[in-house]
């Protein structure tokens, strides 16, 4: 069996605190990595990650900038529904200390930025998080 990679690690990590937030996971339909076809709205994909070596001589660590991209085809709402799981998602996440298998820690989760898409009748909000591990 393969060992996981950090990212992957750090991703179900991610998940697994989002999950525990119910006012997030009564609004959405889930939360994906591969989104399926047929998938129903709203939802929240796991997005683009990009790892960077953080060492010194006598620590490992590393940081993750992560996209979370929330996804919703409101019937006449605009942005609104689209935001509010936006905003639990930060409430989930931003300044948390979280677990990661394989003895990692996310030592520090914060908000770097979020940029707001129409696709069409669809609206995406993406938000990217830097992940500090150790």
């Amino acid at each position: 069996m393969d060992t996981p990679s950090l990212e992957e690690r750090v991703q179900n990590a991610v998940v697994a605190e989002m999950e525990q937030n119910t006012d997030l996971m009564d609004l959405v339909t889930g939360i994906f990595d591969e989104v399926p076809s047929e998938q129903d709205y709203p939802y929240i994909q796991i997005g683009d990650m990009v790892t960077t070596d953080a060492s010194t001589y006598t620590r490992s660590k590393w940081d993750i900038d992560m996209d979370i991209k929330c996804f919703d085809k409101p019937a006449g709402l605009g942005y609104k529904n689209v935001n509010r799981i936006a905003g639990l998602v930060y409430n989930s996440l931003h300044e948390q200390t979280i677990s990661v298998d394989g003895d990692f820690t996310i030592v520090g989760c914060k908000f770097v930025n979020s940029n707001r898409f129409r696709i069409g009748d669809t609206r995406q909000v993406t938000i990217t998080f830097l992940v500090y591990v150790e």
